[in-house]
């Protein structure tokens, strides 16, 4: 991909689209228009594509499931988010590409958070829920996040899932395919859990055998392959969330313990770099 032009790029790549949209020309160039200008926002991203081949078949391979699946590679529609992690790339579904192939099959799905000065009611066995925002300054920290799905054609709530702050984290420390600080599950933890809900709301509404949904589980499965080869050696680090308020930053000055004659001084140790993380 390197030594092309876009256009060139482009060309070369749009019959592998087509295969899986229908032999559609139109949709597989709009597709590949938006992969590459999303690739140009992401300068680790395509310099991990365009000197590893590895990365670049793990990419495309994920690209042609997004694509499967009905959804768009634009960053700008907040559908799905890339990763780059140490040498693998993963492209993460969000919780509103999830919504929008609900929407497709005929149900809406309605995600928030609820905070702690919010007004929240809610009968989840009987499919009853209230919730009123609060507007009258902060409205405090996170305590849970819900789905409601319902019938577009008749109004009717399928479904309600909740969860407390507390499951979410637990979820994520269960779940998360990358145990590093680049996880999603710690850079964009409220994301990822209302992804959850949405998801779980998805399923009680019937669209587990949805052929798009179908694609979904396929591309997770793929990346917790993929982020496993990378981990084998390494250990979850449970996530922690912090709470959105200032905290005071203390500095301690130690004095440093006098060093024993006749000893040669060693060199300090070179802190290894943090992982690149890009995102859609």
């Amino acid at each position: 991909m390197s030594n092309l032009t876009l256009k060139q790029q482009e060309q070369n790549l749009i019959p592998q689209f087509e295969r899986v949209l229908d032999g559609s020309t139109k949709r597989a160039t709009a597709f590949v228009a938006q992969m590459l200008l999303s690739l140009k926002r992401l300068p680790k991203v395509q310099q991990l594509i365009n000197t590893d081949s590895n990365a670049k078949a793990s990419y495309m391979s994920q690209m042609i499931m997004i694509a499967t699946a009905g959804l768009s590679p634009d960053s700008t529609q907040n559908q799905t988010a890339t990763i780059r992690f140490k040498d693998r790339i993963s492209v993460i579904v969000m919780y509103q590409g999830y919504i929008m192939i609900a929407r497709q099959n005929g149900i809406g799905i309605n995600a928030q958070m609820v905070y702690e000065k919010d007004s929240f009611e809610n009968d989840v066995a009987n499919g009853q829920i209230s919730h009123e925002i609060f507007t009258d300054g902060d409205r405090g920290n996170v305590k849970c996040f819900y789905a409601v799905a319902k019938d577009l054609k008749t109004g009717r709530i399928l479904n309600i899932k909740l969860m407390t702050l507390a499951e979410a984290k637990a979820h994520g420390n269960r779940y998360a395919l990358s145990r590093g600080e680049s996880s999603p599950w710690r850079t964009n933890f409220n994301d990822m859990a209302l992804k959850t809900v949405v998801r779980k709301a998805c399923t009680s509404s019937g669209l587990s055998y949805n052929s798009s949904m179908q694609t979904l589980a396929e591309l997770d499965e793929f990346q917790q392959g993929e982020i496993e080869d990378v981990e084998k050696v390494e250990q979850p680090t449970p996530i922690k969330v912090v709470d959105e308020v200032e905290e005071e930053i203390v500095e301690e000055v130690v004095k440093p313990a006098p060093q024993p004659t006749k000893q040669p001084s060693q060199p300090a140790p070179t802190k290894p770099e943090e992982d690149e993380v890009d995102f859609l």
